[in-house]
């Protein structure tokens, strides 16, 4: 089982780059080779900070050949009806509470919660603010959108 940790290449910075940060853990690459990536599956241009779209790091994953299952966030009460129609859907919940009831151990995760990206796994959450037990981490407490489960 590997700890998580920031990728090659990675200094620390606080700019809105986050996305980028995830595709590097997700894919086990430079944050270069992903900065490089992802600016070239959003078409963005020299100017560009860092800023990535769900649609961005989708691509960028499946150009670095990394094998993953998108899961959507659907309130409690739906999910109980949806369940055994779709596959593709969890409850709605924290990024601490998928930590602890909903993630395996082993499995990277990205997580997409309203204006950032993290990343998750064995309980242990990264962006660009640190890499912290996932119910300390400060994005602990909000609430998640949409997973990206990273299938090895």
């Amino acid at each position: 089982m590997s700890r998580l940790a920031y990728p090659d290449g990675y200094n620390g910075s606080h700019a809105p780059h986050c996305g980028v940060l995830s595709v590097a853990l997700c894919a086990g690459v430079s944050f270069e080779t992903a900065w490089e990536t992802v600016k070239a599956a959003g078409g963005y241009g020299e100017g560009w900070e860092g800023r990535t779209y769900a649609k961005d790091r989708r691509s960028a994953l499946q150009t670095l050949n990394v094998a993953f299952v998108e899961l959507l966030a659907v309130p409690a009460a739906r999910y109980a009806w949806l369940k055994d129609r779709r596959e593709d859907l969890f409850p709605c919940c924290t990024v601490a509470t998928f930590a602890k009831k909903h993630a395996r151990a082993g499995v990277t995760y990205m997580l997409n919660i309203k204006g950032h990206v993290v990343t998750l796994k064995d309980g242990l959450v990264a962006d660009q603010g640190g890499i912290a037990p996932a119910a300390y981490h400060p994005s602990g407490k909000k609430r998640l959108q949409i997973v990206v489960e990273i299938i090895a």
